[in-house]
């Protein structure tokens, strides 16, 4: 009902709509600190590929598939935190693979399919993805059915159950149309990962996407309209905001393979992932556990910088720390952790636009707004 953690916003309303995703990042760190988020990054990440590998496999050769994903990741790769929308990553790749293998099978999935929905609204907003991606796949199929009104039943019927399940979350309707709220924010080019992408801020991005737009020139990919409507509307997206490169580079990755593989039909996959033997998959298991071992054992630990300045607020005499603060913004979740009020933090949705607003003009030394 209200924020217990700052200074400023404690009267108001938070809306904790990832705190599935914060539980599971808290019970990590309660079992085994840095070692435990560390393992926990490790093993999303390895699902996330796993997804993408499998899938497609059934396209494309080892070699090929591979390299897709190693350019997956370099896209990734500055925004590998120990934060919710790392462990919604999976789930957009299972959730795409779902859709992909709907229209392969040219019916939607089963409502009750709905339900990875459930735990998704409850991880990261980037279920709102879930539900356009879910969207365009259904547009597709009835426009490319002969048969409509079966196709508009069952995928309407599933489109229902996603909502529904959209909505079980402990805000409710609210919860729901977060993400829309945020995205409206006048306060957000103020933050680095709702900034326009640049080849400043990400030049990878740029060279993964030029070599990518350069294959599917080379070998003359054709999408469907709806597909390529879907990966362009994603690409604007990723254009407007940093955060949502992660959408575009996982999305288009389990779309691509199939395409690829449809403009050279002469170079099938040499295997199946379910022609691997049992070895292979043995192996793999192993690899896993080893590298989940190892995070354990040796895990990240976080640099002491500006955003952590562990040693500075450790030395804050007892006497100031229930004292107002005006921190910098990015410090604002250790404050939190030290037991000391920040005057704002990254809940900046929370905050609001009138206060982080001023905030920025603070500590851009306008006296008046001091």
């Amino acid at each position: 009902a209200s924020d217990p953690c700052s200074s400023t916003a404690a009267a108001r309303p938070s809306v904790p709509i990832e705190w599935l995703a914060e539980l599971v990042l808290a019970i990590s760190d309660d079992l085994a600190g840095n070692g435990g988020l560390s393992a926990l990054v490790m093993l999303a990440l390895v699902l996330l590929n796993l997804v993408v590998f499998v899938h497609g496999a059934r396209f494309l050769r080892p070699v090929a598939i591979v390299a897709m994903i190693g350019a997956l990741d370099v896209i990734l790769k500055p925004m590998m935190f120990a934060r919710p929308h790392l462990l919604a990553w999976p789930l957009l790749a299972l959730w795409t693979m779902l859709m992909l293998n709907a229209r392969d099978r040219e019916r939607a999935r089963p409502p009750a399919r709905g339900a990875v929905m459930l735990g998704w609204v409850n991880f990261h907003g980037s279920f709102v993805m879930g539900l356009a991606i879910a969207g365009a796949f259904g547009l597709e199929a009835l426009i490319q059915s002969s048969d409509r009104s079966r196709v508009a039943r069952q995928w309407g019927l599933f489109g229902l159950a996603c909502l529904a399940a959209a909505l079980l979350n402990p805000n409710g309707l609210e919860g729901l149309i977060h993400p829309f709220f945020i995205a409206n924010l006048e306060l957000l080019p103020l933050i680095d990962e709702w900034k326009p992408s640049s080849l400043e801020l990400t030049p990878y991005f740029f060279g993964v996407l030029a070599v990518m737009l350069l294959a599917v020139w080379r070998f003359g990919v054709r999408l469907s309209l709806v597909r390529t409507a879907l990966l362009l509307g994603l690409l604007g997206m990723a254009l407007l905001q940093v955060r949502h490169q992660a959408v575009l580079a996982i999305v288009a990755a389990m779309v691509l393979p199939r395409a690829f593989a449809a403009s050279r039909p002469d170079r099938r996959p040499a295997q199946t992932p379910s022609a691997l033997g049992s070895g292979a998959w043995a192996a793999l298991a192993f690899i896993v556990v080893a590298m989940l071992a190892i995070r354990l054992i040796a895990p990240v630990v976080p640099t002491e910088n500006d955003a952590n300045p562990r040693g500075l607020i450790a030395a804050v005499p007892a006497e100031l720390r229930s004292q107002p603060v005006l921190n910098g913004y990015s410090m604002g979740g250790p404050l939190i952790l030290a037991g000391i009020r920040p005057y704002v933090d990254g809940r900046a949705d929370m905050y609001g636009d009138e206060l982080v607003v001023d905030y920025k003009r603070i500590v851009d030394g306008d006296a008046g707004a001091l």
